[in-house]
């Protein structure tokens, strides 16, 4: 179909009055809006739908800048929905001007009833309920991921801190050494030394507190951590589930494609053999069409094979005779079966 799936249309060869609606429409597909496009209409115009091309009735719609709706009650036919195009000359004659043919795939029926319009819009509610949760649950984990990234910066934050105050706390013990040694000389050096005793004191003080807020604030980044992967991970498993009930409940499964054209069944012919070198390595190649393939090899010959023993002499009159000595030995048994009987001057009567 077109972009949206209540939408088929029509388009009009230039020059042509009929047409033949290519998207794929399914029996009970309710709500269909039919389209047009290479031909002018006007505003307004009268729509005459049928199941039988010839006798019957037509049920007229009233069509507009959008298209005309398909009546549902032809699509549920299951057969293919002929429709005609009805312009007026005038207010009492007018004429049919285009025909559209839509081809309807059978299918089973469903075991309800056609759904009324406030049943279709009940799904057309669900439905958008359903992509406002995603739209919900996307935003929810984009919003996870920023507390995650923020729960990052605030650990670093914190090791920062405590760091700052191991640091501050090194120089507060620096100052202590100091103000004791200063305390063993003079009294000036003695109260310098107790001046910077104190601020010695104080800086230790300050270093305990901003370590503690330190250990307070990573303790909280931690925290802050652990519930944003919590949050991400039922998230997941939220979402998750909302898409696994939708798979399982079918709605959103497209028809079946239709079957594919036939492939093309090669026949295929062996074009040369040439003998290669000994040693090579055997080739093929594939030329042809895809309809008649032919293959062309390349057999590398064997190598000469190694002297063999010497053969045997055949010995004349053993093992083979000549012409000369098979005409020889059958002159010499004529002969000798003739010698065997008397001739008919030697036999008495």
């Amino acid at each position: 179909m077109s972009e949206a799936r209540n939408i088929v249309t029509a388009r009009f060869a230039k020059g042509n009055r009929d047409a033949c609606v290519r998207d794929l429409v399914w029996q009970y597909d309710y709500g269909l809006t039919l389209q047009f496009e290479g031909i002018e209409l006007p505003d307004a115009y009268e729509t005459h739908f049928s199941n039988a091309l010839r006798g019957g009735t037509a049920k007229t719609v009233i069509g507009g800048a959008d298209g005309v709706c398909i009546p549902d009650e032809y699509l549920a036919a299951g057969t293919t929905v002929y429709a005609w195009i009805y312009l007026h000359a005038g207010e009492d004659d007018g004429e049919t001007v285009y025909s559209i043919m839509i081809p309807v795939k059978a299918r089973a029926k469903p075991t309800n009833e056609a759904p009324t319009p406030q049943e279709r819009s009940a799904i057309s509610e669900t439905i958008a309920a359903l992509q406002a949760a995603n739209g919900i649950a996307v935003a929810a984990m984009n919003e996870s991921f920023v507390a995650r990234d923020t729960a990052r910066m605030f650990a670093e934050d914190a090791e920062a801190a405590r760091n700052s105050a191991a640091g501050s706390e090194v120089q507060a013990r620096l100052y202590a050494d100091k103000a004791e040694e200063g305390f063993t000389g003079a009294s000036t050096a003695a109260a310098d030394a107790r001046q910077s005793a104190a601020l010695a004191a104080l800086s230790a003080g300050g270093a305990k507190d901003e370590r503690d807020s330190a250990e307070a604030a990573r303790n909280a980044a931690e925290q802050y951590r652990d519930e944003a992967g919590a949050s991400l991970e039922t998230l997941e498993e939220t979402i998750g589930s909302a898409l696994r009930a939708a798979k399982d409940s079918g709605e959103f499964d497209g028809p079946k494609g239709d079957r594919g054209d036939d492939g093309i069944t090669p026949r295929f012919s062996i074009g040369a053999v040439a003998t290669l070198a000994p040693g090579t390595d055997a080739t093929v190649s594939l030329g042809g069409t895809d309809a008649e393939p032919v293959l062309s090899f390349g057999l590398p010959q064997g190598p000469r094979g190694e002297t063999g023993d010497p053969g045997y002499t055949p010995v004349r009159g053993v093992d083979y005779w000549t012409e000369a000595d098979v005409d020889s030995v059958t002159a010499a048994a004529i002969e000798a079966v003739l010698d065997a009987y008397p001739t008919a001057e030697e036999v008495e009567w």
